[in-house]
């Protein structure tokens, strides 16, 4: 089971430290790009197939890093809706792809990231979609002014079933 969860208000720009950059990329189909991403090729390629299919040059595909002392502590990436998340409406962007590193986990990073994502994309519908037990996830999420949207249920052929909230 998952929850959906969308952007509910745009928080107030954050206050970075000084030895914090946060960058953005708008990656393209090199190969070193997915090795930056830390994706396999099969999951990169399908992010960069289907958004171009679904969206064509419309899409939206952007990697956004928190980086302290030249090592990356927080990532984010927002992919326009593909075909698989036929729930998402059709301007919605999908913000998936959240991870931060272990040593850098509860300090309030991903919030911040999260915050800084909506602040650089205030024209966009943002939506995520997190595992019911992840609760240090949805603890993020709703600090940077996310609000539960529905329940998610994937079943075994891959299709969703979800209650329409959007």
């Amino acid at each position: 089971m998952y929850y959906l969860y969308k952007q509910n208000i745009i928080p107030p720009r954050p206050t970075l430290s000084p030895e914090m950059i946060i960058e953005k990329r708008i990656p393209n189909s090199f190969v070193k790009d997915m090795h930056y991403m830390q994706m396999g090729k099969k999951r990169f390629w399908y992010f960069q197939l289907m958004t171009f299919l679904y969206q064509g040059f419309s899409r939206v595909f952007k990697e956004y890093d928190i980086i302290i002392n030249n090592s990356i502590v927080s990532k984010a990436v927002l992919i326009s809706k593909v075909p698989l998340y036929q729930f998402l409406p059709a301007n919605g962007v999908h913000l998936c792809y959240c991870e931060t590193i272990k040593e850098a986990q509860g300090k309030g990073y991903y919030p911040l990231l999260l915050s800084y994502i909506q602040n650089d994309n205030p024209d966009m519908d943002l939506y995520m979609i997190v595992d019911e037990t992840n609760y240090a996830s949805i603890r993020g999420i709703e600090k940077a002014g996310f609000v539960y949207c529905s329940k998610i249920q994937k079943l075994s052929n891959g299709h969703f079933v979800y209650n329409n909230c959007l």
